[in-house]
């Protein structure tokens, strides 16, 4: 098993809910990948609906609006969640390239457990959804490498592929998507 040696910060008793801080990528003037930023807040949103008892979702933005870099590892580091989840679109100059994409950083406080829950996540997300494939990789980005909780930067699909295109645009898929999500983060939970 994977997840046995997740550090006690990143795994609290089951008796709290295991507090996920979503952060919808890009935002106000930083419109992201073909306009991301709409999209990533749109499922983070629709996430967050589903926020229970087991897994409270909590939002770095709820609004269009912008967010430096360092806000957002501030947001994760003061509020010390169980997992920061940074949602973004991808894009591709190949149109046929599509998929999910899972990145977690090696300088994180807590990359072991950063990288333990991107298996368990990419897993969870290609059985409950019509992935044709996804990766994990390593990457520095500042909002991974520079919290001090769990931290993975999620690329849900590329918005230069039709088909991920319509996943990621159209409300009924979004709505499917942000349920495998949110299921998935359950599954978390109870490792």
């Amino acid at each position: 098993n994977t997840t046995k040696q997740i550090s006690a910060t990143a795994k609290p008793d089951k008796s709290k809910p295991f507090v996920v801080l979503i952060d919808p990528g890009h935002g106000g003037k930083d419109p992201g990948h073909l306009m991301e930023k709409q999209y990533n807040l749109e499922i983070a949103q629709r996430i967050e609906k589903l926020s229970n008892s087991k897994v409270k979702i909590v939002q770095t933005r709820s609004t269009d609006e912008f967010l430096a870099l360092s806000d957002r590892v501030e947001k994760a580091n003061t509020l010390q969640p169980n997992l920061f989840l940074s949602l973004h679109c991808n894009a591709h100059n190949k149109q046929k390239v599509r998929g999910i994409e899972v990145y977690c950083s090696k300088m994180n406080g807590e990359s072991e457990a950063s990288y333990n829950y991107s298996i368990l996540l990419l897993k969870e997300l290609l059985q409950r959804q019509d992935f044709d494939n996804g990766r994990i990789m390593n990457a520095n980005f500042i909002v991974l490498s520079k919290t001090n909780v769990p931290a993975i930067l999620f690329e849900m699909g590329f918005l230069s592929n039709e088909e991920d295109k319509f996943m990621l645009t159209n409300a009924a898929e979004q709505e499917k998507l942000a349920k495998r999500i949110f299921e998935s983060l359950e599954e978390l939970a109870d490792n």
